[in-house]
């Protein structure tokens, strides 16, 4: 009972007070001379133009975030921040070098956690580049217990397991993982990527209506984040809706002109090549290019 009590406590600081602290930081921000401005005030600058999620923007924010290392290269939360950085870099298609990139986000992790070794962002982070990019599915899960050891309320970690468990598939786990980080932080201003797990973990739970749903959701709080179209256009495929299949993929493709689907065959990370097959194929079938 004194659990429950104490994690019901935490959720609703995380749900009520988390946010509106973000929203006057911003605020204050906004005032603030750019010769004034401090390690932290370049991290959260770099995280609102990072999560627009258009190009230009987002080279801004590497571009701040390295300023921010400059000013202070013993912040943890800096080095956390740059790892998202080059992995989310991979994830939209925007990387010219996504080996290069993949080393980068893991070296910015592990220089978090160096600085700080209980920063639950910066283990599940170096936890999912591990799964996401290099397919150290063995090492994520252990860094994964580890955040979630060091934090057992943090969404985002419960959020970036969700996709890990959804790679070796297991589904049903990963769909527990996900709405747990629902519940953790339903008001989440980057509350896409909350969504876009649940439809992966739905998606290989075979759960494909739920996976459309929850897919819908991600893309309507954020319409260029790639990942959640490419799983929404999988879901619509399996279960046979192939109108509005195509009719996503071709926004997938006006946001992402250079998409081919043989990245997905090579670079998927489901464990189970199988399954890499599946989902490319399934978005062939939508009239996406090979």
């Amino acid at each position: 009972m004194l659990f429950d009590a104490q994690d019901h406590i935490a959720r609703r600081v995380v749900n009520t007070i988390i946010p509106h602290i973000h929203g006057s930081e911003l605020r204050r921000i906004r005032h603030t001379p750019p010769e004034s401005m401090t390690a932290y005030d370049l991290l959260l600058q770099a995280r609102e133009l990072m999560f627009r999620l258009d190009k230009a923007s987002y080279e801004e924010a590497g571009v701040l975030l390295r300023k921010a290392e400059a000013l202070d290269r013993d912040y943890a939360p800096i080095h956390a921040l740059l790892s998202d950085w080059f992995a989310l870099r991979v994830g939209q298609g925007w990387s010219s070098d996504p080996d290069g990139d993949g080393v980068k986000s893991d070296a910015a992790a592990q220089h978090a956690i160096g600085r700080d070794p209980v920063n639950a962002q910066a283990l599940s982070l170096h936890a999912h580049t591990r799964a996401f990019l290099h397919r150290d599915y063995t090492g994520a899960v252990r860094l994964f217990e580890k955040a979630l050891d060091c934090s057992p309320n943090d969404a985002s970690s419960w959020m970036w397991s969700a996709g890990t468990y959804a790679y070796i598939d297991q589904g049903a786990e990963a769909v527990e993982r996900a709405e747990r980080a629902i519940r953790l932080s339903p008001r989440d201003r980057f509350a896409f990527r909350y969504y876009t797990a649940l439809s992966l973990s739905h998606y290989t739970n075979g759960s494909y209506e739920e996976a459309v749903y929850w897919g819908h959701q991600a893309i309507n709080a954020s319409p260029g984040y790639t990942a959640s179209l490419r799983f929404t256009i999988a879901s619509l495929s399996a279960s046979g809706q192939m109108e509005q299949a195509r009719e996503m993929a071709r926004a997938l493709m006006q946001i992402q002109p250079d998409f081919r689907v043989r990245s997905v065959r090579e670079r998927h990370p489901y464990r189970d090549t199988d399954r890499r097959d599946r989902i490319a194929n399934e978005l062939v079938l939508a009239g996406l290019p090979e």
